[in-house]
């Protein structure tokens, strides 16, 4: 995929789905991550329908087998593999969705806050708290 090129604060950019992902997506300053993410949402909207077959073709595949081999459905033919058991799976999904989702929304909320956000973003969703923070590590 072409995602060519993005501006912010009258600069061009060069964008790919590695600097995305590695760069922008976490990039300090908000123009910058929000103009590579529309770039970057509006090359990924090109081909939209070539993902969404692809997705409903696993999916009718997942459904087929899980029909055929007689599971109740198709999340528990998937976990059938993995040897987890259906009550463990819903647990942990609970788990997310209780406890930690609430959790993570006064995150971002106080990672706006520091980060002198006034409004919140999806872009926005992968910055660090503090971007001057990187410890060295050895091996």
């Amino acid at each position: 995929m072409d995602f060519g090129t993005f501006t912010a604060h009258g600069h061009t950019y060069p964008l790919d789905f590695v600097s995305y992902e590695e760069t922008y997506q976490k990039h300090p300053d908000p123009a910058v991550r929000r103009a590579a993410f529309r770039q970057f949402s509006a090359t990924l909207a090109r081909y939209q329908h070539t993902f969404a077959t692809a997705y409903l073709g696993q999916v009718t595949r997942e459904k087929a087998a899980a029909t055929l081999r007689g599971y109740d459905s198709v999340i528990d033919f998937l976990l059938a593999d993995q040897e987890v058991p259906r009550p463990l799976f819903d647990r942990q999904i609970d788990v997310l969705m209780n406890r930690l989702a609430p959790v993570m929304r006064r995150y971002v909320r106080h990672v706006a806050q520091v980060r002198g956000l006034d409004h919140l973003e999806y872009t926005d969703l992968q910055i660090d708290i503090d971007p001057d923070f990187a410890p060295q590590y050895t091996r």
